[in-house]
């Protein structure tokens, strides 16, 4: 099963099945209300609670369904009122399974019936709900995990190579740490990566200068985890406006 793979409770339903963009979502929130240089819609926001008070959890316990869910397409019946609406929707079909047989056998039973029920009816276009993750490519979540953390490390350090070298360290270690657990290992931009490597090779010149001198390799490399850093910098700015995590 997919890391926090969730759907729903049936009768709300989570569009993306998955929590992990959500927290990010909240994570990437809690890093811009910290920070008093950055300007968020706190409007967009309102319906949202204490962010900065609470951990994702008991947040999220509280809020998935308001903010992020639509109804569920699959409910369990379990009242005669939630019967007698749903026999009068001409986009619901009312089906009583009964457990005999194989689970195979009665899915086929299932879309017998809607072809019965709905034929061929062109299926509707599903309600959004108030946020919506939204990207203009795939979203790779361990990416945007690790450019949440350099920007934190960077808001701290001051510096690219100091930040780049605080991230290296901690998730190389890190990794190692939970080599051999069910844990999944974090994310190791290769920008990064390739850049910390041209910081040791130039050792002695960035402890005395804070850069290497003359070396287009690692201009270029430096240049490659500073347009990674302006990528989380872009995310962060569509978090503000109340997007995620939108172009960037």
């Amino acid at each position: 099963m997919a890391k926090n793979a969730f759907s729903g409770d049936f009768v709300h339903e989570l569009p993306k099945g998955k929590v992990e963009g959500y927290r990010l979502w909240f994570e990437y929130l809690k890093f811009v209300l910290s920070d008093p240089s950055l300007k968020v819609q706190r409007s967009v926001y309102e319906t949202w609670g204490d962010i900065l008070g609470s951990d994702f959890k008991s947040w999220w316990s509280q809020h998935w369904r308001q903010l992020f869910a639509v109804p569920a397409n699959v409910k369990i019946v379990d009242s005669v009122d939630f019967a007698t609406q749903s026999l009068t929707d001409p986009d619901v079909l009312i089906v009583a399974i009964h457990r005999t047989g194989t689970e195979s056998q009665r899915l086929d039973d299932v879309r017998k019936a809607m072809r019965l029920r709905f034929g061929k009816s062109t299926i509707k276009v599903a309600k959004k709900p108030r946020f919506e993750i939204v990207a203009k490519r795939n979203v790779h979540y361990p990416a945007l995990r690790s450019m949440l953390r350099f920007l934190q490390l960077y808001a701290q350090k001051k510096t690219l190579e100091e930040a780049t070298v605080a991230y290296m360290e901690w998730v190389l270690a890190w990794n190692e740490k939970i080599k051999g657990t069910n844990r999944e290992p974090s994310h190791v931009p290769k920008t990064l990566e390739r850049f910390y490597k041209e910081i040791n090779f130039h050792l002695e010149d960035v402890k005395k200068y804070g850069k290497a001198k003359q070396s287009q390799k690692y201009n270029n490399a430096k240049n490659d985890a500073r347009k990674f850093l302006e990528q989380g910098r872009k995310v962060v700015a569509n978090v503000a406006k109340g997007q995620f995590p939108g172009s960037y």
